[in-house]
């Protein structure tokens, strides 16, 4: 059973009712066997912290093993956490602006 989440969480979502879609995602979240790309578990991390929850958002990307399509956003969201965390050279780092240029 793979994820779609309801077209209503998404409403939610884009008109910024984050508690509404951070519940509905939630609920989707833990309704399903796979969400291969992690897309509800990142909608959800950042509605999180849209909400403040930096710690809970934390959680939710630390599980979420997002590649492809999904690793920009992931690598994004961490590196809020981080900068929210005050861990500013952490954020840097997760978006590679510490590299060296001939590494990049």
């Amino acid at each position: 059973h793979v994820v779609a989440p309801a077209p209503g969480v998404t409403s939610l979502y884009q008109s910024q009712d984050y508690l509404g879609a951070a519940t509905a995602y939630q609920r989707v979240l833990e309704s399903v066997k796979q969400d291969p790309d992690d897309r509800v578990r990142l909608r959800l991390a950042e509605c999180r912290l849209q909400l403040g929850q930096i710690e809970e958002a934390g959680r939710l990307l630390e599980v979420a093993k997002a590649e492809g399509v999904s690793l920009l956003p992931r690598l994004l969201l961490q590196a809020q956490v981080s900068r929210r965390r005050g861990d500013s050279a952490g954020a840097r780092r997760l978006l590679g602006c510490d590299m060296p240029s001939s590494v990049r």
